[in-house]
């Protein structure tokens, strides 16, 4: 049964949810990060899609309005961003499902997904839950299923790791050490999510986002 003692909020405390989606689109290039990263998705008609700690569903919204015909389930651990991401939904008129839980015990059958996206989530978690949650991935995605991650990686100059030292100070070292040593694509091998591709990388005002791509 996974805790919620270690769970990390997206702004490190709940009641700074409020502020999280300008503070996102401000300081990490979301909008151009986020359309990058659904421009990789397959060419595909239909499928199901897993928003992995989706937030306040931004990621998702995009990817329901480029696959209209994709059934798309957003899943988060915070169950206030989970309220905020249904209202943005219904607002949009946008048919997406959002459900409680945590990555590293997913309430998923096996080979339930074709795709699994995840945007700036897991410099969240220590290296074990990073590990467990890649496991999780890779067992409920379908065979040759895919796998999209933006999020945090190693800094590509000074400046990049300067800048990066505040979103550590903000969500804590130790979690995001394996990010900055570049580390996710061997944990992702790790887990059966392999080959890894690096898509592309991004300079943002807090750092490099690193855009990945793996198979099941």
């Amino acid at each position: 049964m996974v805790s919620n003692a270690s769970y990390i909020h997206s702004l490190r405390y709940q009641w700074l949810n409020r502020f999280y989606d300008p503070v996102v689109r401000l300081s990490t290039r979301e909008s151009a990060v986020k359309k990058a990263l659904v421009s990789f998705l397959p060419p595909l008609n239909q499928g199901k899609v897993l928003d992995l700690a989706c937030g306040t569903g931004t990621l998702s919204r995009v990817i329901k309005t480029a696959k209209p015909a994709f059934n798309i389930h957003g899943i988060d651990g915070d169950k206030d961003m989970l309220d905020r991401a249904r209202e943005k939904a219904r607002m949009a008129d946008l048919d997406i499902y959002y459900d409680h839980g945590f990555a590293q015990q997913l309430p998923y059958d096996d080979s339930t997904f074709d795709v699994v996206t995840s945007s700036l989530f897991f410099h969240h978690l220590t290296a074990d839950d990073k590990r467990a949650a890649f496991r999780e991935v890779y067992r409920v995605m379908k065979p040759k299923g895919l796998f999209l991650v933006a999020d945090w990686g190693r800094p590509q100059n000074f400046l990049m790791r300067m800048t990066f030292g505040l979103v550590q100070l903000l969500d804590g070292f130790e979690t995001t050490a394996d990010n900055v040593r570049g580390a996710l694509p061997a944990m992702m091998e790790e887990a059966g999510l392999s080959p890894v591709d690096h898509l592309r990388t991004m300079a943002t005002p807090l750092g490099t986002i690193t855009l990945l791509r793996a198979s099941s």
